[in-house]
């Protein structure tokens, strides 16, 4: 068989179509999984919740690194984990946000909790015998 010098310019531009396609795919499956946290965080607006919400965005967000980073690598030279392609600044950039999310809602959490423990004692002093 006689293979021509367009045949090798086809496969690699084959190869190349596919893993933007692949990486297309992957992007549209990370923003739908964000966009459902986003709207069961919408109906379920409790304080507590909010962490929970901003950590399962920091999964998605890693996960579809990860399986962006694979898209992009050819298959020869993938790594055996894919979350070692990811590199070390992202992972960083996002742990930091994590925790600056985490401190940023924990405040309207422990204010929420003061307001509940302050209008419980009034309740209780407005229910008192010979309160005013």
């Amino acid at each position: 068989m006689n293979t021509q010098p367009n045949d090798f310019v086809m496969q690699a531009w084959r190869q190349q179509c596919d893993g933007y396609l692949r990486a297309m795919q992957v992007l549209a499956d990370g923003v739908s999984q964000l966009v459902k946290v986003q709207l069961e965080a919408a109906l379920d607006v409790r304080p507590e919740k909010y962490a929970e919400t901003w950590r399962r965005f920091y999964d998605i967000c890693a996960q579809t690194q990860a399986r962006l980073a694979q898209c992009m690598v050819p298959a020869s030279a993938a790594a055996p984990n894919p979350m070692q392609a990811m590199p070390a600044m992202m992972q960083d950039v996002y742990k930091q946000w994590l925790e600056t999310a985490q401190q940023m809602y924990k405040l309207p959490a422990e204010a929420a909790a003061q307001h509940q423990s302050e209008a419980a004692s009034r309740s209780a002093r407005k229910n008192k015998p010979g309160a005013p």
